[in-house]
């Protein structure tokens, strides 16, 4: 099923040229799709997914922005409905010697 709706989408797909690696890409499902022929559950057109990576200290690319919105019915009548955007930025390489007290006391202040 999750192939089908990928299918489905349309979109653009951003690698940067110098290390091959994914950069961006964003997807929306232009029509209707029916999962089962409909019965099992349809995902509506417009609904969208798009994720962009960044390059982080070390020229490790890290995922940095996730949007999805995700719009449909399951089993003809529950409504299913997912948006969610989590952002992911600043990332820092922590020495391999830091225990679990020194982590958590970074992330409290």
């Amino acid at each position: 099923m999750e192939e089908k709706v990928l299918h489905a989408m349309s979109g653009t797909v951003l690698v940067d040229e110098r290390t091959n690696q994914l950069q961006r890409i964003e997807g929306k499902i232009p029509a209707d799709v029916n999962l089962g022929y409909g019965p099992l559950g349809t995902v509506h057109a417009g609904s969208s997914f798009s994720t962009e990576h960044e390059m982080e200290q070390g020229g490790k690319w890290k995922e940095a922005l996730a949007n999805t919105a995700i719009e449909g019915k399951a089993m003809l009548f529950k409504e299913i409905g997912r948006n969610e955007h989590v952002v992911h930025r600043q990332f820092q390489r922590m020495p391999d010697s830091i225990d679990v007290a020194e982590a958590v006391a970074l992330l409290v202040r």
